[in-house]
């Protein structure tokens, strides 16, 4: 049995749950997202198992772990194939590590080994729940996850993008980051500043440069 962990201050669900196979709903609404997340992984580490980490706006279809299931000892962490609502691949959602040390969109369906896969919709193994791997905790918006999947290289587990389409509630990026709200770039801005901060302390060298396909 998989644990699949939710963060909705709402309590709202995402939908297409009967896709995740034998599954524990953990859901937990502690205002900040990182604060909710992180207490996920908490329970989810007590419990024991892999966990599938979901938005509440997300829904599942019948193809969405059959990437995890084709590429399961190929990885420790999935990052699903996620979907806008107009049916293209969200942008922002996959992202390589350039040699310049940037980071830049790869939208393509995998399976490939990448810096970073959004937790709208990625599968954990057991082995990373259990680790010390977990968001930091920092005042803005976004940007938390990229530091998650890159501190989990670095603790020797790997990332990779599969194919499995799972459908995300937002158009041209507005929808669930709320991008309309008038405070959303100024926290969008403090928290790639901290990411920034959170890089320069640390040897990225094990993050794979570019992306590496299967």
């Amino acid at each position: 049995m998989r644990n699949v962990l939710v963060s909705s201050k709402n309590g709202t669900l995402p939908q297409g749950l009967e896709h995740a196979g034998e599954h524990r709903l953990i859901l937990d609404s502690t205002p900040g997202w990182a604060l909710s997340s992180n207490a996920l992984l908490h329970r989810a580490a007590a419990l024991g198992g892999d966990a599938l980490f979901l938005d509440d706006d997300v829904t599942l279809t019948e193809t969405s772990l059959i990437g995890v299931s084709a590429h399961y000892a190929d990885a420790d962490i999935f990052g699903l194939d996620l979907h806008d609502m107009s049916g293209a691949r969200q942008a922002g959602a996959r992202h390589i590590l350039t040699e310049t040390g940037a980071l830049e969109d790869w939208i393509h369906p995998g399976p490939a080994y990448v810096a970073h896969c959004s937790t709208s919709a990625i599968y954990f193994k057991a082995d990373v729940v259990r680790s010390s791997v977990r968001f930091p905790i920092w005042d803005g918006i976004h940007w938390e996850d990229v530091a998650f999947c890159l501190d989990a290289w670095l603790h020797g587990f790997r990332v990779m993008a599969v194919p499995g389409r799972v459908n995300h509630a937002i158009v041209g990026g507005v929808g669930a980051t709320k991008r309309h709200d008038p405070q959303f770039w100024q926290r969008w801005m403090a928290n790639k500043q901290a990411f920034e901060a959170w890089g320069r302390g640390r040897d990225l060298s094990k993050v794979p440069m570019g992306v590496k396909e299967l």
